[in-house]
């Protein structure tokens, strides 16, 4: 784990805000903390998932070497 990265500081620093300057009840606030963590962990697994998709992609453009180059060391 990396941790923070800077666009999520802006996302948990509002969610702060929010729980410390109104007066909603414990539960609201609660339920606000686990809806950013969790859009923030959604978050990540289509990160993951966009780069690991490129990675496939440029691994299936990538030039194959021909056959005779892969034995040519025996």
């Amino acid at each position: 784990m990396k941790g923070l990265r800077i666009m999520d500081v802006p996302v948990l620093l509002s969610v702060w805000v929010l729980c410390v300057s109104t007066d909603w009840s414990t539960g609201t606030k609660a339920a606000l903390n686990i809806a950013a963590v969790a859009l923030l962990c959604l978050k990540e697994v289509l990160v993951h998932r966009r780069l690991q998709r490129d990675a496939v992609m440029r691994r299936q453009s990538a030039p194959s070497r021909a056959p005779e180059m892969v034995f040519a060391a025996v």
